[in-house]
């Protein structure tokens, strides 16, 4: 009886174990490192999306269409980038950037 309510007590604990760690994977911030801005429509000629920083630069991505983001004004996101040098523009907001994540935050 006692080997019985052991299995049980393993088994409850196992259920209760993989619930924790599942509900902490989903919860992780896919941009642990990066840097928290805000999505912005520029209504000007060449000008797209661009995304402002906490404080107030702003960066051009030039990908911003590779990852799943529905584009709305002032959505908040987190982001790591790597400044691209070798492209010129003519929206003159900011650095152009290639985002290396992206993901939208509470």
């Amino acid at each position: 009886m006692s080997e019985k309510i052991g299995i049980k007590g393993l088994y409850v604990g196992f259920i209760l174990l993989s619930a924790i760690l599942s509900s902490a994977c989903s919860s992780a911030k896919k941009c642990p490192d990066g840097e928290m801005g805000t999505l912005r429509t520029l209504d000007l000629d060449g000008c797209g999306w661009i995304i402002e920083l906490k404080n107030g630069d702003k960066l051009q991505p030039i990908n911003l269409d590779s990852f799943e983001v529905t584009k709305q004004e002032g959505l908040s996101v987190g982001l790591s980038y790597v400044e691209v040098n070798d492209m010129a523009g003519i929206c003159m907001k900011g650095k152009r950037v290639e985002l290396t994540c992206l993901e939208v935050r509470e």
